[in-house]
């Protein structure tokens, strides 16, 4: 059995910096884990999945 405990809550913040020729995602999934953790609650068998996408548009040439 896997635990994780949190001393703090983290700030997690996602930003795209790119111009209009660009499409950007990302999403992620959790198991056992909160949306919010709470600090100082240990966590079991806790699991996230994260996917960054990223792509061109067609004709652009960056």
């Amino acid at each position: 059995m896997r635990e994780v405990t949190f001393t703090d809550v983290p700030e997690v913040d996602v930003r795209f910096l790119h111009g209009p020729s660009h499409h950007s995602g990302a999403q992620s999934t959790r198991a056992h884990l909160p949306h919010r953790v709470a600090p100082g609650e240990t966590y079991t068998d806790a699991k996230v999945d994260y996917v960054l996408s990223t792509r061109l548009q067609p004709g652009t040439t960056q």
